[in-house]
Order: C-alpha cells, then sequence, then structure tokens
C-alpha cells in the first residue's frame, strides 16, 4: 500500500516527462483514485494503531478510558476505508463475477 502510494505521483510524472497520458475512460480513472485513497486511509489506519500502542506502553493509563478518543480516531480511518472500497460497482461486479466461478 506504502509503495502504491509512493508510486502514484511518481508515475504521474513519469507520464507527463514522456507524453504518455493515461486513456483511461471516467469509470476505471475513479476507480483509480478510490483504490488510492482507500490505500491512504489503510495506511493512516495502521500508522494511528501503532502510535497507540507506542503510546500505550510508555503509558499504561491510556489504555484505559483515557484512550477512547484515540480509538474513536482509528475506527474512523477504518470505517472511511472501508465506505469508500464499497462505493463504486466495482466491488460489486467482482464478488458477482467470483460468484459465478463457484
Amino acid at each position: 500500500m506504502l509503495l502504491a502510494l509512493i508510486f502514484w505521483p511518481l508515475a504521474a510524472i513519469l507520464r507527463k516527462h514522456y507524453g504518455r497520458p493515461m486513456s483511461l475512460a471516467p469509470k476505471p480513472r475513479r476507480l483509480r483514485l478510490l483504490v488510492r485513497i482507500v490505500c491512504l486511509f489503510y495506511l493512516l489506519f495502521f500508522v494511528d494503531f501503532g502510535v497507540f500502542i507506542a503510546m500505550g506502553l510508555k503509558d499504561i493509563g491510556l489504555l484505559s478510558a483515557r484512550g477512547i478518543p484515540w480509538l474513536h480516531l482509528i475506527q474512523q480511518h477504518i470505517f472511511h476505508a472501508m465506505l469508500l472500497s464499497r462505493s463504486g460497482k466495482g466491488a460489486s461486479e467482482h464478488s458477482n463475477a467470483l460468484a459465478r466461478l463457484f
């Protein structure tokens, strides 16, 4: 996920430099953007969770009720990622294709 986010602007710069625009239809372009945004939210989730655990190891009281606002922030990141990943029809089309295989 991290590499996808790092290489996304790099690929755009290289395409511009070599004069090779991306020729995608609007729907695949939108889904491509959604994938990158979902990657960003998942990455934020893992970073937030790691920071929360590291802070909890230094101050055990943070793992009690005092840490609830941090947990809500972490939950919102994963909720937004899940919501965005299901917002496009691509996810339902993918599951329909899998259902036809089995």
